[in-house]
């Protein structure tokens, strides 16, 4: 019987650590006999690392090669990947003992989603805890949903968070042998195609420590090498993937990034942008198809219009009208009547939100107004400078009447009504589109019971709540 999920670690001079991160997947609870089929390559370590996975024996298949990097490894190992669902362990990290369990009851359940992560515990290098959240020490968010917009901007799905479907990952391109985060291009080509969804809790522990290479801090030459390569995969999949998913917001904010980015490296390291982002006459033909496709596109559908200009400065970042026509796409489709408020009768936009950040979570006014700690837990966890939006979606209410019931609620909630916070109120005639709207945009549902209709795919956001269950 072939195995229910192929665990992939790739190790390089990882003696110190490699042991505790097999056993902790090999010793994963709640499985059936037999469910785990663990992949480890030794990238020609020198520290006996090696010797030590030999040690495992028949537990583990056990693969060699001579210093070809993790992603070569990664590639390899999911390409003669037996089980249902593969999961990347780095060999200086651990699991906790429940986390495959955890995740492949989300995934039985949703089985729309193609890729689910979590968060990790981070801890230094002899295993004491840095900090008991991931995302709260790097501020990153829980990216859930259809993510492809805010995965180009940033990787939010880390190696050893990661469980994806085998039939899915085999079927994206392989990450490129130079590009060491798996992880980023893994997750974003998945939510190019599919739902991605994450456990808020931790599912395991992140290790910092010297020798690894993505996770060092204050290491300027490192994280400039680090930043480099993410230039490079984020113009490749700008310019490859379908971007249909990606609301031009998200698409404007992965441009901005990528500018910012280069800006910084060119600018450490002495050397023009042309250096950091180089464009040969194969770049330019592209970007200047893209372009006038764009231009074409932009009175009748700016929504393809902007991205494919996006595509266009992917290609090429230094010719033609290609910012401008990202944001005037911007412009036409924030003033569309289509993004006015409508009547029941008339259809309702496949984009309802204004702008929203990258994390968005939904609440419904009605029970924030009956639970106020609903709020007070969002403001707990989330302040203005935060990354988040939080809808307020009021079906079928008069904005002049909700919004007084609202302030109240917000201010028994300790949040001011000139709160730095990022909220907006959906108040509208309930319809199952726009419902499924809102659930295509929000990430997740802050709530005490599932949500109704449409809403009802939408993950709880589990937020603290001092006293109440």
């Amino acid at each position: 019987m072939d195995p229910l999920v192929t665990v992939v670690v790739c190790a390089y001079n990882d003696a110190g650590f490699v042991e505790r991160a097999v056993q902790s997947a090999l010793g994963q609870r709640g499985l059936p006999d037999d469910a785990i089929e663990l992949i480890a390559t030794d990238d020609g370590s020198t520290d006996g690392t090696r010797e030590l996975l030999a040690g495992f024996g028949d537990a583990i298949s056990l693969v060699t090669q001579d210093q070809l990097g993790p992603t070569v490894a990664t590639n390899r190992a999911i390409a003669r990947a037996h089980g249902r669902f593969v999961a990347l362990l780095d060999a200086d990290d651990e699991w906790f003992p429940d986390k495959l369990l955890r995740q492949l009851d989300l995934m039985e359940r949703r089985p729309e989603v193609g890729l689910v992560h979590g968060d990790l515990e981070v801890v230094d290098g002899a295993g004491a805890v840095l900090s008991a959240s991931k995302y709260e020490r790097f501020g990153q968010r829980p990216v859930i949903g259809h993510a492809l917009g805010p995965q180009l901007s940033d990787n939010e799905a880390t190696t050893s968070a990661i469980l994806v479907r085998t039939e899915l990952v085999r079927a994206v391109p392989p990450t490129p042998d130079w590009a060491w985060c798996r992880d980023w291009w893994i997750a974003t080509q998945i939510a190019a195609r599919h739902e991605i969804d994450a456990i808020l809790e931790p599912v395991g522990r992140y290790r910092i420590h010297g020798g690894n290479f993505s996770a060092v801090e204050g290491d300027a030459a490192r994280t400039l090498t680090l930043w480099h390569r993410d230039l490079r995969v984020r113009r490749i999949l700008i310019r490859t993937l379908d971007l249909e998913t990606a609301s031009l917001d998200h698409l404007a904010a992965a441009w901005r990034r990528l500018v910012d980015f280069a800006r910084h490296i060119a600018g450490s390291r002495g050397v023009p942008l042309t250096e950091v982002l180089p464009v040969e006459d194969a770049d330019r033909a592209e970007a200047a198809e893209r372009l006038a496709e764009a231009r074409a596109m932009l009175a009748e559908d700016p929504l393809a219009a902007g991205r494919r200009a996006l595509q266009a400065l992917a290609a090429n970042p230094y010719e033609g009208d290609g910012p401008q026509l990202l944001e005037a796409a911007r412009a036409r489709l924030a003033a569309s009547p289509s993004n006015a408020p409508t009547a029941a009768v008339e259809p309702v936009p496949a984009t309802v939100l204004d702008a929203p950040r990258a994390f968005v979570g939904l609440v419904l006014a009605d029970e924030a107004i009956a639970d106020p700690d609903l709020l007070r837990a969002w403001a707990a966890c989330f302040d203005g400078d935060d990354d988040a939006t939080l809808v307020l979606y009021a079906p079928d209410a008069e904005p002049g009447a909700i919004h007084p019931r609202l302030v109240a609620a917000l201010a028994s909630a300790g949040i001011p009504a000139d709160d730095a916070r990022d909220m907006t109120l959906v108040a509208a005639p309930r319809t199952d589109a726009l419902e499924a709207a809102l659930a295509r945009e929000a990430h997740a549902l802050l709530s005490r019971a599932p949500g109704p209709r449409a809403l009802a795919v939408l993950p709880p956001l589990r937020l603290p709540v001092a006293g109440r269950p």
